[in-house]
């Protein structure tokens, strides 16, 4: 017979031959032609007793898998022999994967299967198309591989399952991925693949990457698809075994990990508080020696996911970060993730500095509702205790809708937001209040110098500056603040000595410059209040009205304190006289003349005559680390003491 390779697939899965051959044909389709020699017994009365002895010469026939169209076999040529033995063919050739292939079949009868053995290629377009659009350009080039196995030839009891096994070395084939499944195409890294059907038993999957990756998953056929039921995939040494519960365990151990280079092939659909952690996962346990993610650098970190009811619960453990976090299948403002850590350790670097311009990656939709505690929190130089935050998403990004500080030592309130404007700029806004009874423990826990120590003290600040809050803050800040110290000293702080608050930059002063109060400063300068109010510009704050007073002098100051440049540009009138005033200094102050009169300050006040025998001008200049203080001379009482 000529005709249709169609069929004579029909013909084969017809009822006399269904039960020994059949069967197996039903997952397949076929187009093209076909030459077919058939001779077939039937004896009447032992029906089941036929002989078959069948020839198909294909020519340029296509064979598809149903539910698999990658899997297509073409223009597959060769003869084919079929008999109650089994399937046999010394060479059929076809091009599978995109790349030519042969395949060799023979039947054992004795153990009622039939072998399979087949060479092929596999090119990266082809592969690419049958992988999610995220992967797709992650591989080029080609490789080859083998197939090996066996095909049951009947379905009853004496049935053995299917059993295919494919191997390869990938040599030729480029993988553009991140650690560690990242492969040069001339590296060769061996992988095998297995799979073993057994009814309804399940189909299992077994492969190895190298020493890379090993896997073992269980699937079940519902409705002519395949589901996964449960499986382990070990990453690093380990062996895989069937977990006992359903989903995918993931576990083992990475020499390095990157969250930011993986997160393109994760992106699910959906706005990030609508997506969620796959249905397939069951739950993750890994050792990473480094861990990058969220601008960080993690060591020997210790990752716990176990699924939930509703929710996934993330134990964190390692010297940067530890605690749990629990994850809402579906994250709003209603079913925030929740973190409570017993300590973080957060390296902060600036990304847009004058030597990195580059932005951060970070954006404002980045940023899912959270809840969060910290015992312990130390950010570069600041060192948090007893720290909540709440944030909400808002359609422009993320608010602050609370953050608070409360230990022994002072009390910290401060709310805010993150937003990308119409003009796709990003915008951030902080209110701080903070209250302390301990200034220099306070000043401490902030990574500043200890060289203030007060018993009462308040802050109280409203800043805004373009951009986000992971960047170099100080060059673009702008707002006002105000500062209230009661009862305390000015300590000496040497220059290096650490960290200054460069606003209150007094007690910078070098002692041999700071009005010869030797007889006091070695026990630090004492203080009945400090006070100011400052305006702040592009990073830069300016007073008018900055006030020490104290029983052995009072220092009103007035200019420019660089937040960005950290350095100094003020000057300081300096009343020893208790109880004397200063009435042009105080004019000025009180007037309110705002920012543009600062250069003028800073020429006038020195020409003043002086209100009182006890005061001293100074012009503060310099670095905060290193101050310099230039006594100013009153020409007309230089004058007079020359006479």
């Amino acid at each position: 017979a000529r005709g249709s390779a169609a069929a004579a697939l029909s013909f084969l899965r017809s009822a006399v031959l269904r039960q020994d051959i059949g069967h197996s044909l039903d997952s397949l389709t076929v187009n093209g032609r076909s030459d077919v020699s058939l001779s077939l017994v039937l004896p009447v009365a032992q029906i089941k007793a036929y002989t078959l002895d069948c020839v198909a010469r294909l020519r340029d026939v296509t064979v598809d898998v149903a539910n698999r169209p990658k899997l297509q076999l073409s223009q597959l040529n060769g003869d084919v022999t079929i008999t109650r033995d089994g399937i046999s063919s010394d060479k059929l050739k076809g091009n599978l994967f995109g790349e030519p292939v042969t395949i060799n079949l023979r039947p054992e009868a004795k153990q009622d299967r039939t072998v399979v053995k087949a060479e092929g290629g596999a090119n990266a377009a082809y592969l690419s198309a049958a992988m999610p659009e995220s992967f797709q350009k992650s591989l080029s080039g080609s490789t080859t591989w083998k197939l090996s196995g066996s095909i049951p030839n009947s379905h009853g009891t004496r049935s053995k399952s299917l059993s295919l096994t494919l191997t390869s070395d990938l040599s030729g084939l480029g993988i553009d991925l991140p650690v560690p499944l990242e492969k040069a195409a001339e590296t060769r890294i061996p992988l095998s693949a297995s799979i073993n059907y057994s009814g309804d038993r399940g189909m299992l999957l077994q492969f190895r990457y190298g020493g890379i990756m090993d896997g073992v998953s269980l699937f079940k056929n519902e409705n002519g698809s395949w589901r996964l039921e449960r499986g382990d995939l070990v990453i690093g040494a380990g062996q895989p075994s069937l977990p006992a519960t359903g989903g995918l365990m993931v576990s083992g151990s990475l020499p390095e990990f990157s969250l930011d280079a993986w997160k393109p092939y994760a992106v699910q659909s959906g706005s990030p508080s609508t997506q969620s952690l796959p249905a397939w996962l069951q739950g993750i346990d890994m050792k990473v020696n480094h861990f990058t993610g969220f601008e960080q650098g993690i060591d020997n970190l210790h990752m716990q996911l176990a699924r939930d009811t509703s929710i996934w619960n993330l134990a964190l453990t390692s010297d940067a970060v530890a605690g749990n976090i629990t994850l809402p299948y579906v994250v709003d403002n209603a079913h925030p993730i929740t973190a409570d850590m017993q300590h973080v350790i957060w390296v902060h670097k600036p990304t847009n500095t004058e030597n990195n311009p580059t932005p951060s990656t970070l954006t404002p939709g980045d940023v899912p509702p959270l809840q969060i505690t910290v015992k312990q929190l130390r950010i570069n130089d600041l060192n948090l205790d007893n720290v909540k935050a709440e944030l909400e998403q808002q359609p422009q990004g993320v608010s602050l809708k609370s953050f608070s500080i409360t230990n022994a030592a002072f009390s910290l309130s401060s709310s805010g937001s993150w937003v990308t404007q119409p003009d796709g700029m990003q915008q951030s806004t902080l209110d701080v209040q903070i209250k302390s009874s301990n200034i220099e423990k306070t000043l401490q826990a902030f990574g500043y110098a200890p060289g203030i120590d007060a018993k009462q003290g308040e802050l109280q600040t409203s800043l805004t500056w373009p951009g986000s809050p992971f960047d170099s803050i100080p060059p673009i800040l702008n707002g006002k603040l105000h500062i209230q110290l009661k009862d305390g000293r000015l300590l000496e702080v040497k220059p290096g000595a650490g960290r200054l608050f460069g606003l209150l930059s007094i007690n910078a002063l070098p002692r041999r410059l700071l009005l010869n109060f030797s007889d006091v400063f070695g026990k630090g300068f004492a203080f009945d209040s400090i006070s100011a109010d400052f305006l702040i510009q592009h990073g830069d704050a300016y007073t008018t009205n900055m006030l020490v007073s104290g029983p052995a002098a009072k220092i009103h100051m007035v200019g420019r304190i660089g937040l960005a440049k950290r350095d100094f540009d003020e000057a300081l009138v300096v009343d020893s006289s208790v109880g004397a005033s200063l009435p042009v200094l105080g004019a000025i102050a009180a007037s309110s003349v705002g920012v543009g009169a600062v250069l003028y300050i800073l020429t006038e006040i020195f020409k003043k005559p002086l209100a009182a025998a006890g005061e001293v001008r100074y012009h503060l200049t310099g670095t905060w680390d290193n101050p310099v203080l230039t006594r100013v001379e009153d020409t007309k009482r230089a004058s007079n003491d020359k006479h």
